[in-house]
C-alpha cells in the first residue's frame, strides 16, 4: 500500500466556482485507481482584481506506484510527498511500466509541441503574405525579445598600413 499526499493550486474567478472547480478536479483524481483519505481546500483568498487564489492537499492510497505518476502527469500538482511506506521496492516490471508511462507521456507532449510549433510558423507565414508583421516576439535563449535586445558592436578591426 502507498499513500501520498498533493498539493493542487488552482486560479480563477469568481470565488466560489474557484471552490467548486478544485472540487470537483479532486473528485477526478478519485476515479483513478486511488483512494482519497482526505482532501483540504483552502478559502480561497483574492490575489488582484476579482482573481482568486486556491489551494488544497490530498492524501492518496494505492496499490501501485504507476498511479502516482499518472496522478502527477494527468493533474500536475505542485508537490507531492510519498508518506508510506519508507522504503519502495521495484521489480523490473513495475520499473518498466512506470519508466513507459513516463515515455508515453512525453512523446504526447513532444507531439503537442510540434504541432503548436508547425501552426505557429503556417500562421506568421500567411500573415506575411497578407503584408501583416505579426505581433509575436521571437525570443532569444536569455528570454529577451529581439526589439529590447542591444545590438552588438562587432570592433573594427585596425587597417595594417604599408610602409614603404
Amino acid at each position: 500500500m502507498i499513500q501520498a499526499v498533493f498539493m493542487i493550486e488552482m486560479m480563477g474567478k469568481p470565488k466560489d466556482y474557484l471552490k467548486t472547480t478544485l472540487s470537483e478536479y479532486i473528485d477526478k483524481i478519485g476515479e483513478e485507481k486511488v483512494k482519497i483519505l482526505r482532501k483540504d481546500i483552502a478559502e480561497p483568498k483574492e490575489i488582484e482584481n476579482d482573481l482568486f487564489s486556491t489551494f488544497a492537499e490530498i492524501e492518496v492510497e494505492t496499490q501501485e506506484l504507476v498511479e502516482i505518476l499518472k496522478i502527477i502527469f494527468s493533474y500536475m500538482p505542485s508537490h507531492m510527498e510519498v508518506i508510506k511506506p519508507e522504503t519502495i521496492s521495484l521489480k523490473n516490471a513495475d520499473f518498466n511500466s512506470m519508466a513507459n508511462e513516463i515515455l508515453m507521456r512525453l512523446h504526447k507532449y513532444d507531439e503537442i509541441a510540434k504541432t503548436l510549433s508547425t501552426q505557429k510558423t503556417i500562421l506568421e507565414n500567411q500573415l506575411k503574405q497578407l503584408g501583416v508583421k505579426p505581433a509575436i516576439y521571437q525570443m532569444q535563449p536569455n528570454n529577451v525579445p529581439q526589439e529590447t535586445q542591444k545590438k552588438e558592436k562587432k570592433p573594427k578591426k585596425k587597417k595594417k598600413s604599408k610602409k614603404k
